[in-house]
């Protein structure tokens, strides 16, 4: 996991007791199912063509791609600014 990742995961722990079980709750439907599932799974496009999104919360997102058995995690908060 990357170090924008783990300050993600960090961060929400921080937030609320809600944001770290959902993003626990992604990474191990990920381990299940690859990149279907809960979370509404996205491909990315353009230079982020191997990753995938997930939903954490209507602000934040699971930035990540499957890599062999691993997961890598680039991003686990932002996606969309709060209006």
């Amino acid at each position: 996991m990357g170090r924008a990742g783990l300050g993600g995961l960090r961060l929400a722990a921080v937030r609320g007791p809600q944001d770290p079980r959902r993003v626990n709750a992604l990474i191990k439907d990920i381990e299940r199912n690859g990149n279907e599932g809960i979370g509404k799974p996205e491909a990315l496009k353009h230079g982020f063509q191997r990753y995938w999104s997930r939903r954490i919360t209507d602000e934040h997102r699971l930035v990540y791609k499957l890599a062999g058995d691993e997961i890598r995690i680039a991003a686990c908060r932002y996606h969309y600014e709060r209006s």
